[in-house]
């Protein structure tokens, strides 16, 4: 099939536009030519029919001015007989026939013939008769008269091809005489040898002498019984002559004799001539027609091969050479100095280049900032996941340091609450308080060492927390970066998918030279998609992100507070404590008042025990929160490494955006 295209010329232009145009040319030859056709016949049919009446308008005034003159002078006949005017008159108009004997003998051996002797003849009343009766011939008194008078005049009037016969025809009101033929024409009515028929007659008696006899059917009735003489009478005839139909107008037109109707003239005009005549006229219009054909082909042919196949042979030139070296090379322009269409296509095809070289520099720019922003964001990460890792060293520590407050907690209160049991056994042995204060002064002296531990540590926790609480801080504020760089992203991405739905519209309007670009158009937008798709979820784990770090500030900012109170209770215990020890050292001096300071000092630590409790409390739920926002921050870290993933992601298609973009040359020195 690829084959027969291309050797009938329909994969180039110039084979399509004169393939179409051969083909609208026929479409309207051809139209032209059955309209033609059809009005060929009507003026030939016309001129051939007019032709006619005229030699038939011409024929019977001819044999009227003879015949009124003869009526007026008489007239001598061959044999020397002279007849007057007045005997002409009545001998004009006696419709009295006889049959030749002859003819009714030559009837006879007509007969033998089993076909001649079925064949009937149908008359212009409808009856029928048999077709020897009908040939039969006759005789009148005026045959003498019109044979010497008529017949020279007759056969002037055949001279022209076109004409078969021309007679008179005699009509009378009697059915057997109406349409009898006195004289015919001699072509039609011969004499010697080639009037022979079949059967041998010759001469009168023959059927092809078609004088002497009755033509009374239908066509032959009319032409005698015509009246106008303005208006002949014209009848399509089919006539059987040796055998064949030939078909033929016949025309006749009225005679008149001293003002009476005598019967008409009748001229027979071959229509097959006509038809001939109308088909060889068809024939010259057909072969016009094809000459006109041929020549605006050729003519359309050497044209298109001059201005059109020349020009799309550089257009395909120009076309092939821009990817000759497996690039596109946007540096090509196309010659655009002509004013026609193909000149303005060169103009648009360059005007189209100029567009894609501004598209392509535009991608390039926007995919170095993607590869910019992309590793701007993965330094960024990394720098986060630095931090991330330092903040989780740190809340590893803090929730260490807190487990060991809290145990310490514990002690302080394990502590205080012996205390109280001395202090009670103070209370209850308050003789014994002399022998006992210097060991009750020991363990003060130690409780007063923990406290000042708890102090210590209760500090570093403060100090901790509040390190914390900066750290979570930073990393917010590093996480909105992050988001504005994600942000950044998506605008990018937006970008490119513009771009590329530009590149594929204009990649459509190249046709079939914008195949090649319409596919890196559609990679450039999946690039797009997957990179917004990206941004989408770095969005979505940087607001995950932001939350955590939201309840992690909340969380460190309530501890922050929780460790304040414990670290001014603490404070307060140690100056209960330094109460206690000095009451203590002067228990020996004071020993009066034992009573009173031991029931002191019970309330007191009791106190004292109640508030270490309390610190032991919080703590236990510092250090809850603390492993709690260290775990939430390792799933953080998780986030971040997804975030680097999505980061290198974005890199590679940046990178095979790249590569796309080198198959373009926007320069001389072959680079983009």
């Amino acid at each position: 099939m690829k084959t027969l295209s291309k050797y009938l010329g329909l994969q180039s232009i110039t084979g399509k536009f004169l393939w179409i145009t051969g083909l609208f040319m026929l479409v309207l030859f051809a139209s032209l030519f059955a309209w033609r056709y059809g009005q060929v016949s009507a003026p030939i049919n016309s001129q051939f029919k007019d032709k006619g009446i005229s030699l038939t308008l011409s024929l019977a005034g001819t044999i009227e001015s003879i015949v009124q003159q003869d009526l007026g002078n008489g007239v001598t006949l061959k044999d020397g007989k002279y007849i007057s005017g007045a005997q002409l008159k009545q001998w004009l108009f006696d419709d009295r026939l006889s049959v030749i004997p002859e003819s009714e003998t030559a009837a006879q051996i007509r007969l033998k013939d089993p076909e001649y002797a079925a064949a009937k003849q149908t008359l212009f009343d409808g009856s029928e008769i048999p077709l020897w009766k009908y040939e039969l011939k006759y005789e009148s008194v005026f045959d003498a008269y019109t044979d010497q008078r008529w017949q020279g005049v007759i056969d002037s009037y055949l001279r022209s091809e076109n004409v078969v016969f021309a007679l008179p025809v005699f009509f009378s009101d009697k059915k057997e005489a109406a349409g009898y033929i006195p004289t015919h024409n001699t072509v039609y009515s011969p004499v010697d040898d080639e009037s022979e028929d079949k059967w041998g007659s010759v001469g009168l008696i023959s059927q092809k002498y078609r004088a002497n006899r009755i033509f009374n059917d239908v066509t032959g009735y009319n032409a005698a019984a015509v009246t106008d003489r303005e208006k002949p009478l014209v009848q399509t005839y089919p006539r059987l002559i040796d055998g064949k139909i030939v078909t033929m107008w016949d025309i006749s037109s009225p005679l008149y004799f001293d003002g009476k109707h005598w019967g008409a003239v009748r001229v027979a005009i071959s229509k097959q001539i006509a038809d001939k005549t109308i088909a060889n006229q068809r024939m010259q219009i057909l072969i016009q027609y094809l000459y006109m054909f041929v020549i605006i082909m050729v003519v359309l042919l050497i044209l298109s091969l001059i201005l059109v196949k020349a020009k799309m042979n550089r257009l395909t030139a120009k076309t092939k050479s821009m990817f000759a070296s497996g690039r596109v090379d946007l540096t090509e322009e196309f010659d655009s100095r002509s004013k026609d269409e193909i000149g303005r296509f060169s103009s648009e095809m360059n005007h189209l280049m100029e567009q894609l070289r501004k598209l392509v520099l535009c991608i390039h720019s926007v995919s170095s900032e993607v590869t910019d922003s992309g590793r701007k964001l993965n330094e960024n990460v990394a720098v986060t996941k630095q931090s991330a890792d330092v903040f989780n060293h740190t809340l590893d520590e803090i929730s260490s340091g807190a487990s060991q407050q809290a145990i310490g907690a514990h002690q302080g209160a394990v502590a205080l609450s012996e205390m109280a049991n001395g202090v009670q056994r103070i209370a209850e042995s308050i003789g014994d308080i002399a022998s006992s204060s210097h060991d009750t002064l020991a363990q003060l002296q130690q409780g007063k060492s923990h406290i000042q531990m708890v102090i210590g540590q209760m500090n570093n926790l403060l100090t901790s927390t509040l390190g914390t609480k900066e750290v979570i801080q930073i990393l917010h504020a590093r996480s909105a970066e992050i988001g504005t760089f994600a942000s950044f992203i998506t605008d990018i991405s937006n970008q490119t998918n513009i771009l590329s739905l530009n590149a594929s519209i204009e990649a459509s309007r190249a046709g079939e030279h914008g195949r090649g670009f319409q596919v890196i158009a559609a990679e450039i937008r999946k690039l797009a998609i997957q990179s917004k798709a990206s941004s989408d979820r770095i969005l979505m784990m940087i607001q995950e992100i932001q939350a955590h770090v939201e309840m992690a500030v909340s969380s460190m900012t309530a501890n922050s507070s929780f460790v304040q109170e414990s670290v001014e209770v603490v404070n307060q215990v140690g100056e209960s404590l330094g109460k206690i020890v000095s009451s203590t050292q002067s228990v020996t001096s004071r020993s009066e008042d034992v009573s009173a300071t031991a029931e002191e000092l019970s309330a007191s630590v009791q106190e004292v025990t109640a508030t270490v409790d309390d610190m032991a409390s919080i703590s236990e739920e510092s250090a809850k929160h603390i492993q709690s926002a260290a775990s939430t921050y390792k799933g953080q870290l998780q986030v971040m490494e997804g975030i680097m993933q999505s980061a290198e992601h974005l890199n590679a298609l940046a990178e095979r955006l790249e590569e796309e973009i080198r198959m373009f040359k926007l320069d001389e020195n072959g680079k983009i």
